[in-house]
């Protein structure tokens, strides 16, 4: 092996032209790859070309492209992401700039659903799934031809919550800010929040939508969501949730829409089949859903402005220093 080393260097590509491809620096010979009957001879012709040629030229460049992004063969950590991809079933993965394909695409996916399937729906104020395309999408013929609807749980941040307190903060302030922010933090700048007014908009868009007909259960939750999901009978999507910003703080810019959403295929959960993305995902939920919230209906009950001081008074306490 040592020897070798001296003039022989291997790396592992992850995309190539569809072809073999000998490259000396007077010739190259490119035998087309194609997907053949085996049975049969393979009559695709060898092809050489000369150095000068165009084609040599094209065919050298192109080598030299898939050598610089190809891994060194002694990266062994080094595992790519193609079977990390299909062995997750993921089948999307939508970044910044295709927030509008991403958002066809779950509205797709809800109409898709089973009617009989309960889609699950996990967010901060899920203001997106309130929405006109959203309810429309989840409408169903009776058997009488009358208008029903799908069954939706949804769970979203309790708004006086110490996870709504610093999701809030986080949303209104540049991030060296916060800590300052927190200190001064009080009842009438938290209610002014546009966290608190979107979670009390999605409240009063799903009762009115329940009186209607609709099928929406609504929790509330107290805990620390890392993420937020949409999950119906063909498809999971899941974003990941961050404190901080990738992009320089604007003024009434809140959170989220800058990672990726990754869209996962929702199979059949059985033992052979290695789901484990879509089992921790759909655990997640329940836990919350069963766990770490409350039906908005007994959320209304409470006495918000008390019950906020104390999870603010805690937090300064815990944030000390």
């Amino acid at each position: 092996k040592s020897r070798c080393t001296e003039y022989l260097k291997i790396r592992l590509y992850q995309h190539c032209t569809f072809s073999f491809t000998l490259i000396t620096e007077n010739i190259v010979f490119v035998e087309q790859y194609c997907y053949r009957y085996r049975a049969e001879r393979n009559d695709l012709p060898v092809i050489k070309y000369h150095s000068g040629s165009q084609p040599y030229s094209q065919l050298d460049f192109s080598i030299n492209v898939i050598w610089d992004y190809a891994l060194a063969a002694e990266q062994d950590n080094m595992v790519g992401t193609t079977e990390a991809i299909w062995n997750s079933k993921i089948l999307n993965i939508y970044r910044t700039d295709q927030r509008y394909q991403s958002g066809q695409r779950q509205l797709e996916s809800i109409r898709n659903s089973h009617s009989q399937e309960t889609i699950d729906i996990l967010a901060v104020t899920a203001k997106f799934y309130v929405s006109e395309p959203l309810v429309k999408s989840l409408e169903i013929k009776g058997k009488n031809g009358t208008k029903e609807y799908k069954k939706v749980r949804i769970a979203i941040i309790n708004p006086i919550s110490q996870a709504a307190i610093l999701r809030a903060i986080a949303d209104s302030s540049p991030p060296e800010e916060i800590k300052q922010e927190l200190e001064e933090w009080s009842w009438e700048r938290h209610n002014s929040t546009k966290l608190f007014a979107d979670v009390y908009r999605t409240i009063t868009y799903i009762q009115d939508c329940n009186n209607l007909g609709g099928k929406f259960h609504l929790r509330l939750y107290s805990s620390h969501s890392s993420c937020a999901f949409l999950r119906t009978d063909e498809a999971i999507f899941l974003e990941q949730y961050f404190y901080g910003r990738g992009r320089t703080y604007q003024e009434g810019l809140v959170l989220g829409k800058e990672y990726p959403i990754f869209e996962f295929q929702e199979c059949k959960d059985t033992y052979s089949s290695d789901l484990t993305e879509q089992r921790l995902i759909k655990s997640h939920f329940n836990v919350i859903w069963t766990a770490y919230s409350i039906p908005f209906e007994e959320y209304l009950e409470k006495d918000h402005q008390k019950e906020f001081e104390r999870n603010l008074s805690s937090l300064k306490v815990e944030l000390a220093g």
